[in-house]
């Protein structure tokens, strides 16, 4: 008999634990226990466990902490986002549809997305809210803020580590091969034909396996709805911009900075 004093209700929904009878499969025995008749437990179990996952896989997407939250919901905060939300939500809208319905054996082209643009209006929020979404869905995401990239591969071969020529393979690797990967910032890396040429077999690699590009930047010149800016040409090569126009839909968006005086964008 367990005294009342120690009978403890469950901690989720109150319910006061009662008397079980559980006998053995193997030998005739039977034992009384006290359990609850509730099963808050087993949620709260699983629960932590999806939790764990999904804590696991943004460590490995990379998205960094201040956009983990990122989403696709109306706040009224920014004045950008009554145009850039539904470009977003129609983005993965037909993404997904277009994911559901490939056959294996047929190849059907899988549009990436591209926001080019002022600073400080909210491009990288968007992309990762994108990436998020299509990371709930089952998808293996990466976020590569470009300029740190490269930095990350030139760390590679600042010491004698005699695993540097692996640890420079892996990265390309992750970059080139990911299902999506979100590149935050091209352009915003400091030019030479090393950075130019690593991009181009990147993105090359890329366009020849029919993987997803997500991109942003804040390279622009002429907005038109026809050609990426030339601005981002100049920076990364004609050949990675040119096929990013062909494996990205982009979206041009103008307007003062959030951080600053808030203007009413244009979005071409």
């Amino acid at each position: 008999m367990i005294e009342q004093k120690n009978i403890v209700p469950c901690k989720i929904c109150g319910a006061l634990p009662v008397n079980k009878t559980i006998k053995s499969k193997n030998r005739d025995i039977t034992v009384k226990i006290m359990a609850y008749p509730c099963n808050c437990l087993d949620r709260e179990e699983e629960a932590n466990k999806k939790q764990k996952i999904w804590n696991d896989l943004l460590r490995r997407s990379k998205i960094p902490p201040r956009y983990r939250a990122a989403s696709l919901d109306y706040t009224g905060r920014s004045p950008y986002e009554n145009l850039v939300i539904p470009l977003c939500c129609n983005y993965i809208s037909r993404l997904t549809d277009t994911l559901r319905h490939t056959k294996e054996t047929i190849f059907t082209p899988l549009e990436g997305f591209g926001l080019i643009g002022d600073v400080g209006t909210g491009k990288t929020h968007y992309i990762c809210a994108i990436a998020l979404a299509l990371l709930r869905a089952g998808h293996t995401c990466l976020f590569l803020n470009v300029p740190d990239f490269y930095d990350a591969l030139k760390r590679c071969f600042s010491n004698n580590d005699d695993n540097n020529t692996e640890k420079y393979a892996n990265l390309l690797d992750s970059a080139r091969e990911t299902e999506i990967v979100a590149f935050d910032d091209i352009g915003a890396e400091y030019n030479t034909q090393w950075t130019v040429d690593e991009l181009c077999k990147i993105i090359n690699y890329r366009y020849n396996y029919n993987l997803i590009t997500l991109f942003t930047s804040n390279l622009r010149a002429k907005i038109t709805k026809e050609v990426l800016p030339s601005e981002l040409e100049n920076k990364i090569g004609k050949r990675a911009t040119d096929r990013l126009r062909e494996m990205c839909r982009v979206h041009l968006i103008t307007g003062d900075s959030l951080r600053g005086k808030k203007k009413h964008p244009q979005i071409l």
